[in-house]
């Protein structure tokens, strides 16, 4: 749901900015002291239904690890997927019409993966923030606040009907 004025033609730095927190159960015993890892990744798609497809249960670990990300991350999916709290940055200098950002639909696909060892530790649900912010400071007539927030709000009047 990336907002028009985003997308807008015109050459200008643009950036999607992504950052996830989470607290697993840890062990200080074990080489992998995280019980579960968490991570996620900024992928393009048609509609929600194929990236679901991307990341069901029943994708095999090789193609797992070769869903491509969007390009063009500060920071690589495997450096970052190290840590609790993971952030990177997409910058975005100018639009073609063969964008992903244009032609695609974006989707933030957050993963946990268990390890055998913590199974007793990670029965519930983890708990993670992921804050999404993006930025277009040269363009100052974009309202992209104001285009998600309504977008939302369609999308929560078109729940209540059903």
């Amino acid at each position: 749901m990336v907002p028009d004025d985003f997308i807008s033609p015109g050459k200008r730095v643009r950036e999607i900015s992504i950052s996830l927190a989470h607290a697993p159960p840890v062990r200080s015993t074990r080489i992998t002291y995280k019980a579960t890892r968490l991570d996620y990744r900024l992928v393009s798609a048609p509609a929600l239904d194929h990236a679901a497809k991307m990341f069901n249960k029943a994708t095999l670990k090789e193609n797992f690890e070769n869903i491509p990300e969007l390009s063009g991350a500060s920071i690589s999916r495997i450096l970052r997927s190290k840590g609790t709290v993971q952030s990177a940055i997409w910058q975005f200098r100018q639009l073609t019409r063969n964008s992903k950002l244009i032609t695609d639909k974006l989707f933030i696909v957050v993963t946990r993966n268990d390890y055998p060892w913590g199974e007793a530790d990670t029965k519930t649900l983890e708990e993670y923030s992921l804050v999404v912010c993006l930025r277009d400071r040269e363009n100052q007539q974009a309202k992209l606040y104001t285009q998600i927030k309504n977008r939302l709000q369609q999308r929560q009047r078109a729940r209540t009907k059903i």
